[in-house]
């Protein structure tokens, strides 16, 4: 701390050798020192910091260089994201420092990343994801038009990904304008598009989000998708979605299908499913999975008849 406070080059010198310590404490009290300092070598340190072995040294430095937000570092960031070897490490490290930045100079820096189609997917990605946790409104239009784009749309896998993170940044800024966009791609063609953008319309709280999910669950969906549709409706509380999740338990053989509108079942807290909840339990060949699942459903929902129910049994 004192380091921090004198400042200049052979503070730094001395703080960078204190960096490597064995020490994990001295090393994060090391990377607050640094952050005091504030030099360009200081961030340099600062930079090398974020591939500590301990994750809480790399979070104070990715905090620290977020807030002092200088261009070489954003340009740095995005440098090394866009390297041919850069890999789920690289990826985190640059989107956590951006996340801490969030002023207007960095939105608008992830504006650009974000719509210039020629820049890598991975940096766009990352754009899209950080505007999401920023949480601001500024970057919305942005983010619908990538979505809107018709030849994003026709692309390969690396253009799903982005629109994937623009989905999902939608969500969380959780601007009502992004809804009935979002409505439309439930439409798309690929089902992990329609998946992240169910998500996202759970956020939104959309009031067509219901009906479209039961649609998807009764039009015999892909197995993923019909999944997320399942727990989506659980965690919403959804009452109008009983009797397709009663459905399910009768006809379904796909277990994971099964167990997902079981514990669906128990998140709604209906009594109305627990005539078949009991069913799955007073049938000993049942998969030891799926009792347990109901069991715990069971348990959630409550009351005297499950008591007697389950007392019976």
């Amino acid at each position: 701390e004192a380091l921090g406070q004198i400042g200049g080059s052979e503070a730094t010198t001395e703080l960078g050798t204190m960096r490597k310590d064995d020490n994990s404490y001295v090393r994060r009290a090391v990377v607050g020192a640094l952050g005091q300092v504030g030099e360009e070598p200081a961030i340099e340190e600062l930079f090398a910091a974020l591939t500590d072995e301990d994750g809480e040294v790399r979070k104070a430095a990715a905090k620290i260089l977020g807030q002092i937000c200088y261009m070489p570092l954003i340009n740095l960031l995005f440098d090394n994201l866009s390297r041919e070897d850069a890999g789920t490490d690289i990826y985190k490290l640059v989107t956590e420092v951006l996340r801490y930045i969030g002023n207007e100079q960095i939105v608008n820096t992830l504006r650009v990343v974000l719509t210039i189609k020629e820049n890598p997917t991975v940096a766009r990605k990352a754009a899209a994801e950080v505007l999401g946790f920023i949480g601001n409104s500024i970057a919305l239009e942005d983010l619908l038009a990538v979505l809107r784009d018709k030849v994003e749309h026709m692309q390969n896998t690396t253009a799903t990904e982005v629109r994937k993170a623009v989905a999902e940044a939608l969500g969380r800024i959780g601007d009502p304008v992004a809804s009935e966009d979002l409505l439309m791609v439930l439409q798309d063609k690929n089902e992990q598009i329609r998946a992240t953008a169910a998500k996202a319309l759970e956020q939104l709280g959309h009031p067509l989000l219901v009906e479209e999910l039961l649609k998807i669950l009764s039009e015999g969906d892909s197995r993923d998708l019909r999944e997320v549709s399942i727990n989506i409706l659980g965690e919403m509380h959804e009452p109008q979605a009983i009797e397709d999740l009663l459905l399910i338990l009768q006809n379904e053989k796909d277990m994971s299908i099964r167990k997902a509108a079981i514990q669906a079942l128990g998140e709604i807290h209906d009594p109305r499913a627990i005539e078949d909840l009991l069913l799955i339990l007073q049938n000993e060949e049942e998969n030891e999975d799926i009792r347990t699942a109901t069991t715990w459903a069971l348990g959630k929902i409550g009351g005297l008849l499950v008591t007697s129910g389950l007392s019976a049994h």
